[in-house]
Formats: C-alpha cells, structure tokens, sequence
C-alpha cells in the first residue's frame, strides 16, 4: 500500500518518484528523532529486527500490535503524547499498525522508505 492508496495517514516518503520527496524528508526524521521529538517505532518482527535496524528505533510488533497490545503496554514502548513515526520493510506493516494505533488514540505517521535505504540514512543499530 503507498500513500496514494490511503490518505487517512500521513506519510513521509522518501522515494524520488513521491510527490514532494527526497533526501531532506529523511534528514528532517533524523533531526526529530534525535530531539525526543518523535518516537521512530519499527513494526517489523523480532527476528528482522536482530539483523539489523535503524539506529534510534524501538521494537513493537505488528503482531504485537494487532493481538490487542493495550494502550498502556504500547505507551511504555512510544511513551505519552509524542507524534509516532511508523516503519517497517516496505510499508504495508506499518500502514495496518498505523491504523490500529490511530484508532487508540496515538499520533502517527507512517514512512513510505523500505528499512534498508532508513538503515543506510539514518544509521544502523550497533
């Protein structure tokens, strides 16, 4: 699902084909992530997670997510009240965990950039 799909969310692409695109989107992430002003979550698996993530990211779970994480449980992960930024390998995960987590109240967001081309911007986990 890309952004031209479902507009119920928003999207921050990074693809050069994406209307209002680019580099700058993937620095401006950087920027907040290192601020403490969005949390950047990755909803891929475990699994995928320990071969490599982004520097800066946290863990929960698609499927974590969808077997009815409660609010609480997903707050300990995002913490309160912070704008949400969403991830996965090419953005299907991360638009169903952005709807369930609209759904409870959550700001979200949700980028339209495979894992790989975040790791090699933004940083690979050590």
């Amino acid at each position: 699902m890309n952004h031209e799909e479902d507009k119920r969310f928003s999207f921050i692409a990074g693809r050069d084909n994406c209307i209002g695109c680019g580099l700058h989107h993937v620095e401006a992430i950087k920027a907040k992530v290192q601020k403490g002003e969005v949390v950047l979550i990755d909803v891929r698996e475990k699994n995928e997670w320990d071969e490599g993530h982004v520097s800066g990211a946290k863990l929960l779970s698609l499927s974590k997510i969808s077997k009815g994480a409660t609010k609480e449980e997903i707050e300990s992960v995002v913490g309160k009240d912070k704008v949400v930024y969403l991830h996965c390998k090419a953005g299907v995960r991360c638009m169903k965990a952005a709807e369930i987590l609209e759904k409870q109240g959550f700001k979200v967001q949700a980028i339209d950039l495979p894992v790989g081309e975040l790791i090699n911007s933004l940083g690979k986990a050590k």
